[in-house]
């Protein structure tokens, strides 16, 4: 005799309820990966609430990839930018050129350029690159 196997809505279960599941879904966030099996009413309330983000989001297609079970350290990360480049082999299978972190040119403290813009009332981000206006204002005005 053939057995029939049924997956059941997380969500009804939980309530007692036994509602054949027709949707299973995969949400990462962060280093965190949430499985669950849904009827339609509630995959459907799920894209309902997600809707918000998922415009500014990126969807990742092809395969997951295979995770070390965590996240990097920040000094794994410090290593690596530091490291020089090396081959490494992408999902497709491809060898792919890493990129080294760039050297910073000699000029002036990135600090300092915001220090000097921000005392002459100069809107200025507490991170990324500098414009190349602002350090030719910091310039001029440093003589």
């Amino acid at each position: 005799m053939a057995e029939r196997t049924l997956t059941i809505c997380d969500f009804d279960e939980r309530a007692g309820n036994v509602v054949g599941s027709d949707v299973h879904i995969q949400v990462s966030i962060g280093s965190e990966t949430y499985q669950a099996d849904l009827c339609t009413k509630h995959a459907d309330a799920l894209k309902v609430a997600v809707a918000p983000f998922v415009g500014a989001v990126r969807a990742r297609r092809g395969r997951p990839r295979k995770s070390s079970g965590g996240a990097r350290k920040a000094s794994t990360a410090r290593a690596a930018k530091s490291a020089p480049a090396k081959a490494t082999r992408k999902a497709s299978g491809r060898v792919a050129k890493r990129a080294t972190a760039r050297k910073r040119t000699a000029g002036p403290s990135p600090d300092a350029v915001r220090a000097w813009a921000r005392a002459n009332g100069v809107a200025v981000s507490d991170r990324g690159r500098l414009s190349k206006t602002l350090l030719e204002q910091y310039a001029a005005s440093a003589g």
